[in-house]
């Protein structure tokens, strides 16, 4: 309880703080000079999609593929985030939600050039396919590594996930004409 009161608190702290005029979301909205943290908008941006592209890669890599067992052969399966309360796939779910929504209603799809529109929004359908096949899955995380049908549906769920990266990767660096740094498909 005293964890969960924390987090509460912390969560609860940081809405605040972004909700503050003079707040995080000054330095995002105000880059300048006198902006610690931004000069440019150009900067603001790259944080946001970094943010966005880290985001899909960490619930592939790290909230799936890891638990799975699906990492390096020499790296043992790791428990999932939030396992021991069986939260671990509603928290992926969310996750993912949220990382949409970023995209959508936070301004990264709206980016792409005319010739880019169908691939920004197939990068979308991407993260909505995965967060349809994660509601497929009727027993929790721990349960569901074990079990083949259900280990199926997750494993599933890593291909649009590195689909979506990879579409987004591609459009945001074409229309934004910043560089993303390195992209792990590349094979660099």
């Amino acid at each position: 309880r005293a964890i969960a009161a924390n987090v509460a608190r912390i969560a609860s702290d940081i809405d605040r703080d972004w909700q503050d005029p003079a707040g995080y979301s000054a330095l995002m909205l105000v880059p300048g000079a006198d902006n610690p943290a931004y000069l440019e908008p150009k900067e603001v941006t790259l944080e946001i999609i970094k943010s966005f592209l880290d985001g899909l890669e960490h619930a592939r890599d790290v909230e799936l593929a890891a638990p799975l067992g699906m990492r390096a052969q020499d790296q043992a399966p790791t428990t999932g985030v939030l396992e021991a309360s069986d939260l671990s796939l509603p928290y992926l779910t969310a996750g993912l939600e949220g990382l949409l929504h970023l995209y959508r209603a936070g301004g990264l799809q709206a980016l792409a050039g005319t010739d880019d529109k169908l691939l920004a929004e197939e990068a979308a359908s991407e993260i909505e396919t995965a967060i349809a096949s994660a509601r497929t899955v009727t027993v929790p995380l721990a349960q569901a590594r074990v079990v083949a049908d259900e280990k199926r549906k997750l494993v599933a769920m890593g291909f649009p996930l590195r689909n979506a990266h990879d579409l987004a990767f591609d459009m945001l660096a074409s229309a934004t004409g910043l560089s993303l740094g390195f992209k792990a498909g590349d094979g660099d």
